[in-house]
């Protein structure tokens, strides 16, 4: 469920085109809803799932999940939560180290982290290389504090793409296999046992496709509760987790879709 928006939801639901995408926020932030449990520890995870409209145009949808400071001693256990951003900034480095400052700013006061996500929505994103200074009441100390949000990368193409974590992951003929099946509008399933590596490999492989543009179903991160998707007869690139393959229904797949 979402415990906290801004604009408040009462606002967001008043905009009849904003409502589907608002409702399904939580089936996204969770795509492995049937998968969490609450535990004592875990790892955090940054990902990005992407919503597309009827214009074609994205909007993408930056997520931390961490699991909240314990309340006791010895920790006890606790569901994960995640903070979500969405926009159409493509700036996958610099939602990242939003975060890290919402969570530390959490971990003291949820008020806090509040504050300071309000005053950060209410301002201009920073323009590539460039950065913007953030004024919010820091409830740790009882001041206004500055904190400057940065985009580090000046060509806005590349800052989804990281390419050395790529390599890593699939290797240099794997990648080129990969980038033969996208021009030639094939189907690829990418299989990832998290949702961190599967983001990221997933856009950054999209965005190597410059100056082309992908035109078939883009679809990072799928929801276990829409896995059938994974049976379109059209061209798509999806990415689902691991432990999801199991209630995938394999036989829908035709011999052109590949699976990384």
């Amino acid at each position: 469920y979402i415990s906290w928006s801004h604009p408040p939801l009462r606002v967001l639901e008043e905009e009849q085109d904003r409502l589907a995408s608002i409702n399904s926020l939580p089936m996204f932030c969770f795509p492995d809803v049937d998968l969490v449990e609450q535990v004592r520890k875990m790892k955090t995870e940054t990902y990005c799932f992407v919503f597309t409209d009827l214009q074609a145009q994205n909007k993408f949808g930056y997520c931390r999940r961490f699991l909240p400071a314990p309340k006791q001693n010895p920790p006890e256990k606790r569901f994960p939560v995640v903070y979500c951003m969405v926009t159409k900034l493509r700036s996958f480095e610099t939602f990242s180290k939003i975060f890290d400052q919402v969570v530390e700013l959490r971990d003291f006061s949820s008020a806090g982290a509040y504050s300071f996500l309000k005053a950060l929505i209410e301002q201009n994103a920073p323009k590539p290389a460039r950065s913007i200074t953030v004024k919010y009441i820091n409830a740790k100390i009882g001041n206004l504090v500055d904190i400057h949000v940065a985009r580090v990368t000046a060509d806005q193409r590349f800052e989804h793409v990281d390419l050395v974590h790529v390599l890593n992951k699939l290797g240099s003929k794997l990648l080129v296999e990969i980038f033969i099946n996208l021009l030639v509008e094939r189907k690829l399933l990418f299989v990832a046992e998290c949702l961190s590596d599967l983001t990221t490999v997933i856009h950054s492989i999209m965005q190597l496709l410059y100056p082309l543009h992908w035109q078939g179903i883009y679809i990072p991160v799928l929801p276990q509760e829409i896995i059938d998707a994974t049976s379109s007869p059209v061209p798509f690139v999806i990415g689902i987790l691991k432990q999801h393959t199991k209630v995938m229904d394999e036989e829908a797949l035709d011999d052109e879709c590949n699976i990384v």
